[in-house]
């Protein structure tokens, strides 16, 4: 309490209380001179309020002390105690409002007993705690009863949210019928009266029904009175409740919230740290105290009467949607009288008192004569004679954005000019019409609403709010001094920020709420994209699309992939859940687009059928249509699950036939005629489905078929007289009082099957249907067996279960559950995931015998999560009192399904590992990582095979291997490659739940279909029970680190499939045992039939031939530089002839499998020259003389023009290796056209490299070259490409040591096998098709730069592919292959085009000339839109196609804008700088409807170029935000496409900047000192 002032002395009190600290100080407080409700609210004794005010302004009283909050002592004694608030009155308000408060507080008082506080000691504690409450053990009721409805969190909330806005709906429709009919002097009665009645549930019958319809209709469609004072915070209404309530409960007994496990939060908010940095004016988690949520509701204008029906309905939830409060000992409590009742009181005291305190403070607060005075004050602000227009405030601006450039991001020119103009005239308004700022209905909320509308679409970052208040008050602080004088001028400018902070909180209301769906969809599909394993850009491109959906919307679709994906990581993550070892098997059904009953109530009985295939129960979700944003319930099921039994209760015994658990649905289905049993009721009688639709009154009601209900009778094996007892159950438990919440949106309709656990069912009968002495009797237990309900429940479970299996219907015991759990949690861990579980849930579930009931669980949110749902025909039904109806409680057990058994997994320190490692490869990538890994785990002795090779034993997998190991690239569009599709179209592997599965997927993001064969072979996997021993991996090879990726999974795979534990007991193994053989050895044998026939094998080289059909003819091959630097630079111009039939389309690719260097392959095949003559003849050498300049002996040649074949020999056995590449071909066509001979591919050098020190580290003695290795290996075998391009120059340095014999030995260290099987396949090549089918039929062209480099000897390097096409003649064939691609020009000839390329990037720019010149040229030249090509090249002999453009502009079809970088006449410029200098241009075809923009180059262009588009936009007037949002819908609508090669990071670009999300620390502090601290009522003491 701030001291030195005078204050009035307070009234004597009524309580006296001892001063002690507590974290909240609006219930009750301590006895002291804090000054009251007299300092700054008309006093009891009609004190002038003005003159009050006035005085204390004269004396220069701080502003925040004026407003001062008073105690809630002084609220008790001058309003509740002394009868209400009768003698208060206003100049300001009519007095309805007082009227209401003072019959609230009557109410509260003698209704809810708050008048009778107690203070009581607690034994273990020396603080006091103050409560409303009567004893210590009342607090213990409401907080053990608390804590059990946050444990079904989601259920309740929605329930007392629904419940609250139906009451007060109700409450208002009758208050207002009743008002419109009384004259003024009734009205104040009538309140009282409609309130009390509203609380008590006793409407007339008369008019009841139709109100009920009328309210909820209101409700559902948001249109309620509490909806409408919150606005957009309506969407947060359940968290800020349960948090509310939270905060009190947690009052009453502070010294029991050290907690160790299962204690529930509120969990409001995170603690991620990416929402620490969240903006301090609204979120989820903006309210830290009671007084906080007091405040922010009267901020919202909440009226008095609503907190009696926030009374009303949590009294109603706890007693409804709080599962076995029966079975609790507070049960009891609810059969109290109010003023009585531990949960009333506390309600009534602890929250509805607080909140109408502060709804009545907020009312006078905002009437204040500060506040009038600033408005006078402050029209001399804008008035004409006054410049501050136009001058501070202006400068402050200016200054603003000087010291923050980046929020120019957010403002166009235009807007930064009126910026400060609109600003004044905002404030204003607020400071004309603040004292209405609580009213819905008032003008001013309906501006600061249309104002947060504009902020959200400029996307105004947080931060910019509190610097921009700053800058204001900054300004008019010296203004309001001279007007006012140094203390009242304080005053005034408190008030103004007072003003602005209040006002800010409804402007930034569509903001934060914006930001909360772009956050939650963010990190949704950060879930999403580590599942499907996208790349960064597909991520990208994927968040653009969502985020603008959500600006231009407020909500947005996802895929049905997507809500596949989000539904199975919502089981995943459910932690009361025992059976989620196969969440990943649930299959999803999408029926969003079904919006018919009876279409609804057909996919329900499809999804039957699918769930029970015959007996055989499978896991299956069907899922709806998401709520609208501003519906309360949205389509949803009024049904628990598919199949429920009735429950008829007798009135006069209260006993009920049937399920009790369902006694009050039946009830209400059977009074509202929705339903009518059958004449001869069972206990066994299967209720109807009943659907509600939004916006359709009655419900509607299905009966399932009885062919898809799938009971069955329960029997005992042993004990037949349990049969004659008629128990059922249906087989399938199907969920449909769940709801999803994925990214944001929500699910309210997800019928969601499982199977059951046989302890579930068990617990029905006995819990519910008490049949426990019946079965006793049954089951000849005596009634007098101490242990006769553990023995009934035992003997009950193994009827079930032969019941079960006797019809073949699919159910779990609980000991297999409970050790398909700990797999479960086992499988979580292995993948990098902590397994969040309930213990109450999993391990009480199924007792201490079974392994669940030890181990530690830790029960953590993690979303996605499946949610529970309130019961809407309870909420909504406002007639009846509900004080004896009981909440079904086995409606919660929907996650304790059974699944498959999971077989135990072999011990693997006893078990050696049995590994099938299969490829997919079409460029031999893949391959060469598989034979990698194989010989890192070669000790398990692996199989490895191509996928096409795995269908020949794809039944067996699950008998012969422990291990699958996959690795697969993705071809063309999608496509397998060609040794894997057989294995994609014949493939059924069966059940393989026993074997440990890992797929890696290689692909380039530069692709549409990025890894999509890996993709379906790691989900064929999945849906075949697979167990994923580590986590599905995507390599990107458009990413510079790819390779250092791929060494990671390699590493990491081989330690999961061999530990070092088993690595070293193996080796033990291999050491005392000479059948286990740490190395295997690979030799080359020659066909002997070829051997017969040598004196036909040629002794020079013939060229290798592709197969027939898969070949194209060169047409043309010539230079397209003029200049003489070509033979070091040098891009050609080369065309195919088009085989009859093909066609392809402009933009396509082609690809084209080169041949190495015929001298390359000569020079390494010299370094085995050794090996290879001997080989020949015996070694002997022929002594014919080849006729050209070979560097090998006619010998060698022939010997090397051989067909061959590897053995390898593992373990003491010799077996054909099963390489393809290098099987039953010729050696000279194998090193041509077969294998890589660089050393690019980081693994394979790694490999390499570690064979060969391997190898060097068992000789006795060392050589000046094997030492040079050894230093070579240990500092560059990461990089050994930089220093030995291929390795032809490996060899040739180190050949003596490796390819010779050493030291006397007979064999050379490494032998030409050892290299063959390590080598990776040769890879094609991709170009751009530079022409189009429209100008040339039967030909196609390429672009090709040839690459030349030097290595660190000086050696001078060309690219393999582009020097094999740079030297085709015409009439040579080579193996070229069409290949589509998305890469397309506009469908339309009127379509503007911009195409942006340099060097070879021309090449599919040229096409799409070439096929608009066609059209032109034959006079078609009409209406086609204009076309601008920004050419970018070293000098201008660079410029390619240069007649051909030249000719083309000349025509007007295209307008050439050339940039030279290096051209000595020339100002250096590159492409991105000419587009700049046309930035007028640009900048009005980029706004242009349908302009095109086409992007050529590597990726470093792509990014230059695409920031040059951002930057012409701004450059018009747009924000960066809105240019980035631009080009990104460019993007998504393919009006901007990219052709890119190289490595990217592409998107890098397009993203926002990360000070769009929070505060700066700066704008942090400015908010806090100068805001939050400015007199606001949040801060009073």
């Amino acid at each position: 309490t701030p001291q030195g002032h005078n204050r009035k002395k307070a009234p004597p009190s009524t309580m006296t209380m001892q001063k002690t600290p507590s974290p909240r100080r609006s219930v009750v407080f301590e006895e002291e001179d804090d000054g009251g409700l007299e300092d700054w609210l008309p006093s009891i004794e009609n004190a002038n309020r003005d003159s009050l005010i006035a005085a204390n302004m004269d004396e220069g009283r701080p502003f925040d002390q004026l407003l001062r909050r008073s105690s809630i002592k002084h609220l008790n004694a001058s309003l509740v105690d002394a009868g209400g608030i009768n003698n208060v009155s206003t100049d300001k308000k009519n007095d309805s409002f007082f009227d209401e408060c003072n019959t609230v507080f009557k109410m509260l008082r003698n209704s809810w007993g708050v008048n009778n506080v107690r203070i009581f000691s607690l034994e273990m504690d020396t603080q006091l705690s103050r409560s409303p409450l009567e004893s210590i053990q009342d607090a213990i009721i409401v907080t053990e009863g608390w804590n059990k409805s946050l444990a079904f969190r989601s259920m309740f909330s929605e329930a007392i949210v629904g419940r609250w806005r139906m009451l007060a709906a109700m409450t208002n429709l009758d208050d207002d019928n009743q008002k419109s009919k009384l004259p003024n002097s009734e009205r104040r009665q009538s309140i009282t009266a409609f309130i009390r009645s509203s609380m008590l549930g006793t409407d007339s019958e008369k008019n009841g029904s139709l109100n009920n319809i009328r309210t909820s209709h209101t409700v559902e469609v948001s249109n309620d009175p509490i909806a409408r004072c919150l606005g957009l915070r309506i969407r947060n209404l359940e968290a800020l409740v349960i948090g509310l309530i939270d905060v009190a409960v947690r009052e009453l007994c502070p010294h029991n919230q050290v907690v160790q496990r299962e204690a529930y939060r509120a969990l409001q908010g995170s603690n991620d740290p990416d929402e620490s940095i969240s903006n301090p004016f609204i979120h989820e988690n903006e309210c830290k105290t009671l007084d906080d949520y007091a405040n922010l509701f009267a901020k919202y204008g909440l009226r008095p009467k609503f907190w009696l029906d926030f009374c009303n309905a949590f009294v109603w939830a706890m007693k409804t949607h709080n599962p076995y409060a029966h079975q609790e000992q507070y049960s009891d409590d609810f059969e109290k009288p109010a003023h009585k009742g531990a949960f009333t009181r506390f309600v009534a005291g602890m929250i509805a008192l607080p909140m109408v305190e502060a709804t009545f403070r907020y009312e006078n607060y905002i009437q204040q004569r500060i506040f009038l005075k600033l408005e006078k004050i402050y029209s001399g602000i804008t008035d004409g004679n006054n410049n501050f227009v136009s001058g501070a405030f202006k400068n402050a601006i200016n200054s603003l954005f000087k010291e923050r450039p980046e929020m120019v991001d957010h403002f166009g020119e235009n807007d930064m000019d009126s910026l400060h103009t609109e600003f004044l005239i905002l404030m204003e308004n607020l400071v004309k019409n603040f004292s209405n700022v609580n009213n819905h209905h008032s003008e001013i909320r309906k501006m600061l609403i249309e104002q947060g509308e504009l902020w959200l679409e400029k996307q105004i970052p947080f931060d910019f709010v509190a610097l921009l208040g700053n800058a204001f008050l900054d300004a008019a602080k010296p203004y309001l001094h001279s007007k006012a004088g140094a203390a009242l001028g304080q005053n005034l400018e408190m008030a103004l920020a007072y003003i602005y902070k209040e006002a800010m909180h409804f402007i930034l209301t569509p903001l934060v709420i914006n930001r909360n769906l772009h956050t939650a969809s963010s990190k949704f599909y950060k879930e999403v994209a580590l599942e499907l394993s996208w790349s960064d850009q597909a991520l990208h491109k994927r968040m653009v699309e969502v985020h603008a959906e959500i600006l231009s919307t407020g909500t947005y679709t996802q895929t049905s992939e997507e809500i596949e994906v989000g539904a199975r990581l919502a089981w995943r993550n459910s932690s009361k859940c025992i059976g989620r070892i196969a969440w990943n098997t649930l299959k999803v059904r999408d029926c969003r687009h079904v919006f018919s009953p009876d279409m609804i109530f057909t996919e329900i009985c499809e999804h039957i059928k699918l769930a029970s295939g015959g007996t055989n129960i499978e896991s299956v979700m069907t899922v709806f249509r998401p709520q609208h944003p501003n519906e309360m319930w949205g389509m949803r099921f009024w049904s628990h699950q598919f199949f429920r039994y009735a429950g008829y209760k007798n009135k006069n015994t209260g006993k009920v036939l049937g399920d009790p658990a369902n006694a009050d649905f039946t009830e209400y289905l059977i009074n509202s005629s929705l339903w009518s049993p059958p004449l001869i009721r069972s206990g066994f009688d299967l209720l109807p489905l009943i659907l509600k639709m939004p916006g359709i009154a009655k419900p509607f009601v299905y009966n399932i078929p009885k062919t898809l209900t799938h009971e069955l009778d329960i029997e005992h094996p042993q004990f037949p007289a349990v049969k004659g007892l008629g128990l059922k159950w249906g087989a399938i438990p199907a969920i449909t009082n769940f709801k999803m919440n994925l990214g944001g949106l929500n699910y309210p309709c997800i019928p969601f099957n499982g199977w059951f656990v046989s302890t579930e069912i068990a617990r029905n009968l006995l819990e519910r249907y008490q049949m426990t002495i019946p079965l006793a009797k049954a089951m000849n237990i005596p009634s007098n067996d101490r242990m006769l309900a553990q023995k009934v429940s035992a003997e009950l479970e193994n009827a079930i279960l032969h019941s079960f299996e006797k019809h073949e219907y699919t159910i779990v015991d609980p000991m297999t559950v409970g050790k398909q759990f700990i797999t479960h949690c086992k499988r979580e861990r292995e993948s990098g995931r902590e397994c969040p579980a309930q213990w109450s849930w999993i391990g009480g579930l199924v007792g201490p015998t079974n392994p669940t009931w030890h181990h530690e669980m830790r029960d953590f949110k993690k979303d996605p999560q499946y949610e529970y749902c309130s019961n809407p025909w309870q909420v909504i039904n406002i007639e009846k009192s509900y004080n004896t109806g009981l909440l079904d409680t086995t409606q919660h057990h929907q996650l304790r399904r059974s699944l498959l058994n999971h077989g135990s997994k072999p011990d693997t320190k006893e078990n050696l590992p049995k590994v099938l490692i299969a490829f997919g490869s079409e460029t031999g990538n893949a391959e060469a990582i598989a034979r990698s890994l194989a010989r890192k785990v070669k000790l398990c002795q692996p199989k490895v095979m191509s996928l096409n090779s795995v269908t020949k034993r794809v039944k067996s997998i699950s008998r012969e291997f422990t291990h699958f190991l996959a690795v697969c690239s993705t071809f063309g569009n999608g496509e397998p490659p060609s040794n894997a599709k057989m294995f994609f179209s014949n493939y059924d592997l069966g059940s393989i739940d026993t074997v440990s599965c890992v797929v890696l997927a290689l692909g380039s993001s530069l692709y549409p279909m990025f890894c999509k064969a890996g993709k379906n072979l790691q989900k064929m996997i999945t849906e075949s029970g697979g167990h994923d021993l580590l986590k599905f991996t995507c390599i990107d090879n458009a990413k510079d680190n790819n390779q250092d990726l791929i060494m990671k999974w390699l590493e990491r795979t081989s330690k999961l499939v061999l530990p070092d534990s088993l690595l070293s007991d193996l080796s033990a193994m291999a050491l005392a045992n000479k059948e286990i053989n740490a190395e295997s050895t690979f030799e080359i044998k020659w066909r002997e039939d070829e051997i017969e026939k040598q004196e036909e094998i040629p002794t020079v080289f013939k060229p290798v031939a592709f197969p027939a059909g898969s070949t194209m003819m060169c047409l043309k091959n010539y230079e397209l530089f003029t200049h003489n630097d070509v033979k070091f630079r040098s891009t050609r111009h080369i065309e195919f002839a088009l085989p009859e039939g093909d066609r392809y389309e402009t933009g396509d690719h082609v690809s084209v499998s080169p041949l190495n260097d015929p001298l390359m392959v000569q020079r390494f095949l010299k370094c085995f020259k050794f090996e290879l003559e001997k080989a020949s003849e015996g070694g002997v050498s022929h002594k014919t003389q080849s006729q050209n300049d070979n560097l090998l002996p006619p010998s060698v040649i022939r010997q090397v023009q051989k067909v061959f074949h590897i053995e390898v020999t593992e373990n003491g056995e010799t077996v054909p290796s099963e390489i393809p590449h290098l099987t039953d071909l010729t050696l000279w066509e194998v090193l041509q056209a077969n294998v890589d001979l660089s050393l690019n591919q980081e693994s394979y050098a790694i490999d390499l490299l570690g064979m060969m020190m391997k190898r060097l580290e068992k000789l006795p003695s060392t050589s000046q070259q094997s030492e040079s290795f050894k230093a070579f290996y240990t500092n560059n075998r990461k990089n050994a490409a930089e220093t030995y391009p291929t390795i032809v120059q490996l060899l040739e340095e180190y050949g003596s040591v490796f390819c010779e014999p050493f030291s006397g030995s007979a064999m050379p260290l490494v032998s030409l096998a050892d290299i063959l099987v390590l080598m990776p396949r040769l890879s094609p090549r991709y170009y751009s098709i530079s022409s189009s089918m429209k100008s040339s039929h039967s030909s196609f062209s390429l672009t090709v730069g040839v690459i030349n480099f030097q290595a660190k000897n000086g050696e001078k390097i060309q690219g393999v592919c582009s020097k094999y096409l740079a030297n085709l003649k015409p009439g040579d064939k080579a193996k070229v292959a069409i290949k589509s691609s998305a890469f397309r020009p506009p469908t339309g000839k009127a379509a503007p085009i911009v195409m942006v390329c340099t060097g070879t990037g021309i090449a599919p720019m040229m096409g799409f000339l070439r096929e608009r010149s066609k059209g032109w040229y034959n006079g078609s030249n009409k209406n086609v839109g204009e076309c601008h090509l920004f050419f970018g090249c070293r000098v201008r002999d660079e410029v390619l196609y240069r007649e051909e453009l030249f000719l083309l502009q000349s025509s007007n079809m295209i307008q050439l804008h050339l940039a030279f970088s290096r051209d000595e006449d020339f100002p250096k410029q590159y492409v991105s700088d000419k587009m700049k200098l046309k930035s007028k241009m640009l900048n009005q075809l980029l706004q242009g409807e349908n302009t095109h923009v086409y992007i050529c180059g590597d990726a470093q262009i792509a990014n230059n170029c695409t920031e040059t588009c951002i930057e012409i936009l701004t450059s018009s007037g747009m924000s960066r935000i809105a240019a980035i949002q631009y080009v990104n819908q460019m993007l998504i609508s393919d009006r901007l496409q990219y052709d890119v090669y190289g490595t990217a990071d592409l998107y890098d670009v397009l993203k926002e900047k990360d000070h769009d999300i929070g505060m700066t620390n700066k704008a942090r502090r400015i908010w806090t000192d100068r805001f939050l601290n400015s007199g606001s009522i949040s801060n009073f003491n």
